[in-house]
């Protein structure tokens, strides 16, 4: 994380067991960062402590591309490889929708 004002890296997250994380999104009230793992996990952070509040499992095939809050914080949607979206209740983090694409990457979702 930089500093917009004087562009000073302020904080840098590293994640046990992640490679690369391709998408980063805060929750709309600002209490949370979710990041997208390529290895198909989401992982969020709480933003005054940066502490990992929760993590979970969002594709067993890997390769998450992207992810968006709604514009009440009560969803997250994560875009794969393959194609999929899936919408993910944040009270719950259980699975809530899923629509499948025609093609390959969904690279970003807003």
């Amino acid at each position: 994380m930089w500093d917009a004002r004087d562009g000073r890296m302020v904080k840098s997250l590293e994640v046990a067991g992640a490679s690369i994380i391709p998408d980063l999104a805060w929750s709309p009230d600002g209490s949370l960062l979710a990041g997208a793992l390529r290895e198909g996990d989401v992982v969020l952070w709480e933003a005054v402590t940066w502490k990992e509040r929760h993590r979970f499992r969002a594709s067993d095939t890997g390769w998450l591309f992207s992810l968006a809050w709604s514009p009440d914080g009560s969803r997250l949607a994560t875009g794969r490889l393959d194609g999929q979206i899936a919408i993910w209740s944040s009270s719950t983090w259980e699975k809530t929708t899923v629509l499948q694409g025609d093609r390959q990457y969904v690279l970003s979702i807003s």
